[in-house]
């Protein structure tokens, strides 16, 4: 990950091309979007997976487009964008927001790995692992070891994408290339509006990417920014991030072992037993260990945001280490993660809608550039982006708990809810002032 703080931008720091580029494509080395392929395959069917995962990543790449290109241009993170529209102290909720899921993935990661190294090293359990991963994942968030890693993304990705084209090579080899039936892996054998809508849902809760984009693209040069905007940050990440691994993640579930992936840990097993269990171990903890630690570093970060902008309490990266470290080892103990992930993050991809929209209206109405004046900074709160996020989350809400029909809308009408309110007038009489 590059060395990016949400919100803040140093005029001297802008960090290459290929840099941002490695940096952000490490994040689709996640196990997370295996499984996530897998697990709404074996709900919804793998036609309508596949094609949930597709206008998925159609639509995050061109919304992301929009954020990358203002993060550039406006040297702005999702932080300070958050501040704009919300305020100080309310535009601290959505870095919140942002930090909650970020240990989310955290929880995941370190779950996948810690479960992984238990299986393979039979003398070492699954609650030792959890504090191993743990330790490692907050270590190099809070010291120098992260520009190490940074530095090693650019072998760490190919590594990763090397045991992907394994993953699926060695079985088609061993099985024959005409053993497709991995595609009828599923409840459903077609496309049908209501899998298709629920897959399509459950991708769209990753609009966090809108945020965590800006964070990364804000170290980009000017000069980069058409190619950041099409490709770094685009359609092709994602198609490559959601739709590629979702295709591997059924086929392991699928082709490879029925019941193995139709368990919560079976995509480990699948892994382990293709791989090997000592390359299967190295590949999952060479790749996972990185991203992992990217996911304490973005919870760190965006926690010490929200702290400093809602109560001014301003704490280094090493407490906030140790106090997300401890979050996420209690939540990897003490809960099933594979069980709630898909419906936590469903609830907080209603939030993360809402503010979605009100950005694409704020800075296509460039309401960026109306700036306090020099040495007031930014008001408290903004009582007019508070309401319109908040009715934006009340439809969101309303649609994903209330009948079946609107469940498949909720995020589109937390956006759209949101948008609209902020479209209005937007504090008319204190601008007139100013100016």
């Amino acid at each position: 990950m590059a060395s990016v703080r949400p919100g803040i931008s140093d005029a001297g720091a802008r960090t290459s091309r290929a840099d941002v580029t490695l940096a952000w494509w490490s994040i689709c080395s996640a196990m997370y979007y295996l499984f996530i392929g897998a697990t709404l395959a074996r709900s919804y069917g793998a036609i309508n997976t596949l094609a949930g995962s597709f206008i998925g990543a159609i639509s995050l790449g061109l919304l992301t487009r929009v954020f990358v290109r203002h993060a550039i241009a406006a040297r702005s993170g999702s932080s300070m964008l958050s501040q704009a529209m919300l305020g100080k102290q309310g535009g601290s909720l959505p870095t919140l927001i942002l930090f909650a899921s970020c240990v989310y993935y955290a929880v995941f990661e370190g779950s996948v790995l810690a479960i992984t190294v238990s299986k393979v090293l039979k003398w070492l359990s699954y609650g030792s692992a959890a504090v191993l991963v743990t330790i490692i994942g907050a270590g190099v968030a809070a010291t120098k070891l992260r520009g190490l890693f940074e530095r090693v993304t650019g072998f760490l990705l190919p590594l990763y994408c090397a045991g992907i084209v394994l993953l699926v090579a060695l079985p088609l080899l061993g099985h024959g290339t005409a053993n497709y039936s991995w595609l009828n892996y599923g409840s459903e054998h077609s496309l049908s509006m209501k899998g298709l809508s629920a897959c399509v849902v459950s991708y769209l809760s990753l609009l966090g990417f809108c945020m965590i984009s800006m964070d990364f693209a804000v170290e980009g040069r000017r000069e980069d920014m058409a190619h950041h905007a099409r490709m770094t940050f685009g359609i092709p990440f994602y198609l490559v991030t959601l739709t590629l691994t979702a295709g591997v993640g059924i086929f392991l579930a699928g082709a490879v072992d029925r019941q193995l992936g139709a368990t919560e840990t079976g995509l480990v097993d699948v892994c382990l037993s293709i791989l090997g269990a000592g390359w299967g171990l190295v590949w999952l903890f060479a790749t996972q260990t990185r991203i992992n630690s990217a996911n304490f570093y973005v919870a760190c970060t965006n926690l010490r945001a929200g702290l400093e902008g809602m109560f001014r309490i301003r704490l280094g990266m090493g407490p906030l280490a140790v106090g997300v470290g401890i979050i996420v080892w209690v939540l990897m103990r003490s809960t099933d993660v594979f069980s709630y992930i898909l419906a936590a993050l469903r609830v907080q991809g209603v939030f993360l809608a809402a503010w979605t929209g009100m950005a694409v209206i704020h800075i296509a109405a460039g309401r960026n550039r109306r700036l306090t004046p020099a040495g007031t900074g930014p008001a408290a709160v903004r009582w007019k982006g508070v309401t319109s996020w908040s009715c934006g989350v009340a439809m969101g809400l309303a649609a994903l708990w209330g009948t079946r029909v609107l469940v498949p809308w909720s995020l589109l009408v937390s956006a759209a809810g949101a948008a609209a309110a902020h479209s209005l007038p937007f504090e008319r009489r204190r601008r007139s002032r100013l100016h």
